[in-house]
């Protein structure tokens, strides 16, 4: 398959992953790369004026969910694949996720809708990890960084059970829009998990070529 870009997506539950993984992937395979975190476009100020607020706790979770869905909209309407991409979670499949367990079906429908016009990722992998070894990563994390705990996060301490909910319909639903391939990180290194996925994609060859292009252009 002739490939001009890359747009992998990586979906999961909080402590699974992702984010190492990413930046792992940037670092290792020969390719340039842009990480987009939730958001598909860099420049999108409706972001920051959600943030902004976010922070005086105004709100409930039905105006901040349209917030994000207005969001999102923008998003698409701007984003366009002209880099390689590694997706790094996505407002769609989160927000469906958190809705639909908070019981605001509408909101959650009106996300629903959107799926056929999201780019569809060259490939999606969904990590997971099981609750112990996300522990151990959270308390890691803590002593490394406070400010960067969700609220996630700590539903890992607080409801054990109610989080292994919420990843199993995460990843039912990024398999379903998505195709995901499932990867459980729990006895797996960050370096692991980056080279199943630069092999599995043969991102390798891709980086050959590049450079066999460059070669015959000097």
């Amino acid at each position: 398959m002739d490939i001009d870009f890359y747009f992998l997506h990586l979906e999961g539950m909080d402590l699974a992953g992702k984010s190492s993984v990413a930046k792992a992937i940037k670092e290792k395979c020969g390719l340039d790369w842009q990480i987009n975190n939730n958001k598909l476009c860099d420049k999108n100020i409706i972001y920051q004026f959600i943030d902004n607020i976010a922070k005086h706790d105004l709100f409930d979770d039905e105006i901040y969910g349209n917030l994000y869905y207005t969001a999102l909209l923008a998003d698409l309407k701007k984003f366009e694949l002209s880099s390689n991409i590694i997706q790094d979670s996505t407002i769609l499949l989160r927000s469906i996720n958190y809705h639909t367990e908070l019981g605001n079906t509408k909101l959650a429908k009106k996300f629903e809708e959107l799926i056929e016009f999201h780019p569809v990722p060259t490939y999606s992998f969904y990590l997971t990890a099981d609750i112990n070894s996300r522990i151990d990563r959270l308390v890691k994390r803590m002593k490394l960084n406070q400010k960067e705990i969700s609220k996630n996060d700590y539903l890992i301490l607080q409801n054990p059970e109610k989080f292994k909910e919420a990843d199993i319909r995460l990843f039912e639903l990024s398999s379903r829009c998505f195709n995901s391939i499932l990867i459980d990180t729990t006895n797996l290194t960050i370096e692991e998990v980056a080279d199943y996925i630069i092999d599995y994609c043969k991102l390798e060859k891709k980086c050959l070529v590049k450079k066999l292009k460059k070669c015959n252009k000097d």
